[in-house]
């Protein structure tokens, strides 16, 4: 009985780990632009902005984009709001009607480039000043036209960016490798579109040798992280909390024949324990199908771990 719930479970997160991966591969390549609401938007409400950037999404998204929405990207769409008109509407309950002229700006937030901007009127209503803002952000259409005409002009101008300058984003990567910050390494390469083509492939002889060294140094760490903690207890929370630092290892890392070694050794320990070595077996399935979902986001794209402060306030 155990054993058919164990396959019935791995087969269903298969397939979710499968759909995962052809969601995510799907977006790789495409360019990638990151909603942004600047703070200096005054009197917008926490929900409102909170919607607002998530329209934002929609529209990079409908317009052929890779919306990097949670992560880091230089390139910005990024709007700001001017109260046209707000009026109190009389009625049990009154309401709040405001008149919103929503400007759209595309361009690059650290250098603070502009490369273009539309305007949209939008109106809302709402019993408060809240809903009534979010009810106007509602009204932004997701596959606006002059949103769409804005996006697509940027793009040949984000292309340029990369193929003029393309020697030193490399050569940044190689900097911040070379400094064992690998993870900052991979973004800078993984933020460089296909349509680059040339710095695209240079790029992408990069991304391997360096995945490589970041897998190799951190799985050295999670050896010696798995090995102290089984050796603590030697019993089945120390296996399952070793298990957990071995399900960080990437399975094309150079010690990862030493990581099954140390799994080998847990299990064997277990044996005379079925039903425990049973939900060790499990425990490490799950590890390694949380490891997948992982690594299939940090190939989509990988946050940078520096922060950027986006330079918009020229834009208006």
């Amino acid at each position: 009985m155990k054993f058919i719930r164990f396959n019935i479970i791995f087969v269903i997160v298969l397939y979710t780990v499968t759909t995962f991966s052809q969601k995510k591969i799907k977006d790789i390549d495409l360019i990638a632009i990151a909603p942004y609401v600047s703070s200096q938007i005054e009197y917008l409400p926490s929900s409102a902005r909170v919607n607002l950037e998530n329209k934002l999404d929609k529209i990079i998204t409908s317009s052929g984009y890779s919306s990097s929405i949670g992560f880091d990207s230089r390139f910005i769409l990024t709007p700001n709001i001017t109260v046209v008109n707000k009026n109190i509407v009389a009625g049990a309950p009154p309401k709040v009607a405001l008149v919103l002229d929503v400007t759209f700006y595309v361009g690059d937030g650290v250098s603070g480039l502009k490369y273009g901007s539309t305007s949209i009127e939008v109106k809302g209503v709402g019993t408060n000043e809240t809903k009534a803002y979010n009810s106007a952000i509602r009204r932004i259409g997701s596959n606006n036209k002059e949103l769409k005409k804005l996006l697509e002009d940027s793009k040949s101008k984000i292309v340029d960016y990369f193929n003029s300058n393309c020697n030193n984003i490399l050569k940044e990567a190689d900097n911040y490798a070379n400094l064992n910050q690998y993870d900052d390494a991979l973004s800078v390469l993984n933020s460089i579109p296909k349509e680059t083509s040339k710095c695209y492939s240079l790029a992408s002889d990069k991304l391997r040798p360096i995945y490589k060294r970041k897998i190799d140094s951190e799985c050295k760490i999670y050896i010696t992280k798995a090995e102290n903690a089984w050796n603590f207890g030697l019993d089945f929370d120390a296996a399952k909390k070793a298990g957990e630092f071995l399900s960080e290892i990437d399975p094309a890392s150079s010690c990862y024949a030493d990581a099954k070694r140390i799994f080998d050794l847990i299990n064997k320990s277990l044996e005379k324990d079925a039903t425990r070595k049973w939900e060790f077996e499990l425990k490490k399935q799950e590890n390694i199908i949380n490891y997948n979902l992982r690594a299939l986001e940090m190939q989509e794209k990988i946050s940078l771990a520096r922060a950027r402060g986006y330079n918009v306030s020229r834009w208006w």
